[in-house]
């Protein structure tokens, strides 16, 4: 998964900026793509807690599904294999003492959206870093659904949702998901103390 990474340059540039971009592999990548589906047929796939209890807010409207840590399907034991060797590259970079992570899957329909937030919780907060790993063949700006994110009310970063790409930032950062005019499929994660 990270094969393409200098893990060293890009620990660097979270430190400095709170965010770095690099790529997984696309046969990786596509192998995600094929577990959201599967997970998708399965009707697997409901509405956020936060989009249930704020639909009247317009905050969010996507569809997630959680991976649970214990699955026994082969694609997640090697991708909680790759998450926890991140993990511990990011608490030996850092020296905190991140202890697990959590992930799902997430889907924008055509329409739908993720206003501003941090993805720090007000109550309980033990997110550290997140993660975004993009799961979009052939994605072009006119599609929308690009991750925007912003120091105070300037914009430091726009990335597009295309197979491959990985985000990577302070979880503390606030951030927004543009509305996709296709559906947009991510895998979303976090790492926490």
């Amino acid at each position: 998964m990270f094969d393409t990474i200098n893990l060293e340059t890009f620990l660097m540039e979270l430190s400095e900026n709170n965010w770095t971009v690099f790529n997984v592999t696309t046969e990786f990548a596509q192998k995600l793509k094929t577990r959201l589906i599967e997970l998708k047929l399965q009707n697997l796939f409901k509405p956020s807690a936060i989009a249930m209890q704020n639909m009247n807010d317009g905050i969010r409207n996507d569809l997630i599904c959680w991976l649970p840590e214990d699955s026994e399907h082969p694609l997640d034991i090697q991708f909680n294999f790759y998450l926890t060797h991140l993990l511990n590259e990011l608490k030996n970079y850092f020296r905190i003492s991140l202890s697990n992570f959590e992930t799902h899957f997430s889907i924008y329909p055509p329409g739908h959206f993720y206003k501003k937030h941090s993805d720090q919780k007000k109550i309980e907060n033990r997110r550290f870093f997140s993660f975004v790993i993009y799961l979009n063949p052939n994605w072009s700006t006119a599609h929308g659904g690009s991750l925007c994110g912003y120091a105070g009310e300037k914009k430091i970063f726009e990335i597009q949702p295309e197979l491959g790409t990985v985000i990577l930032f302070k979880s503390d950062l606030i951030h927004e998901v543009m509305t996709a005019q296709r559906e947009r499929h991510s895998l979303v994660g976090w790492f926490r103390t």
